[in-house]
């Protein structure tokens, strides 16, 4: 949701040249590098292991941490589109909830049909591979929502009840999460 928000603070990024050659390089760059570091160090030097490279590039599986790498990659490419199909919605919350279902219901497919032993298992590479950002596109549009309701939210969370409803949510997750 944060990125869509600050993605949505610059109207300049609704245009997609531009904000692909001024967002991609600064994630594309420093990614495939350290990829290649990752594969590098894995495989103890071995320059055979660099055959793997464009599987990991592609599913961010170098390391664990660089998963979410090509996922951002895809929103970024996404967003203008994204952004103004938001903005031209006559019902932009409808359009919110949608996204979040789709999100639902891509996590849900992959769990059940396309991981390896799933029903659907033989498409893996074919769904995920470019699709991963549907696991997050609804947080994403969420982002466009807030922003464009930012008056309304900062009102919603200056009220002592919310305040506190929201501080005792997010420690009921923390300690959930642990």
């Amino acid at each position: 949701a944060m990125s869509g928000f600050y993605l949505s603070l610059n109207p300049r990024n609704q245009r997609p040249l531009r904000f692909y050659r001024r967002t991609l390089p600064g994630l594309v760059w420093p990614y495939a590098i350290y990829t290649v570091i990752y594969v590098l160090v894995r495989s103890r030097g071995s320059l055979a292991a660099l055959a793997d490279l464009p599987g990991h590039l592609v599913h961010g599986s170098a390391s664990a941490h660089l998963w979410f790498i090509p996922v951002i990659v895809e929103l970024y490419l996404l967003h203008p589109f994204l952004r103004r199909w938001y903005a031209r919605s006559a019902r932009p919350g409808t359009l919110v909830a949608a996204t979040v279902a789709v999100q639902v219901a891509y996590v849900f497919v992959y769990e059940v049909g396309v991981r390896p032993g799933g029903v659907l298992s033989w498409w893996t590479d074919a769904l995920v591979t470019g699709t991963s950002c549907l696991k997050f596109v609804g947080f994403f549009v969420a982002g466009y929502h807030l922003h464009d309701r930012a008056g309304q939210v900062l009102a919603a969370v200056g009220r002592p009840r919310a305040f506190a409803a929201a501080a005792a949510a997010w420690l009921a997750a923390g300690s959930l999460l642990t």
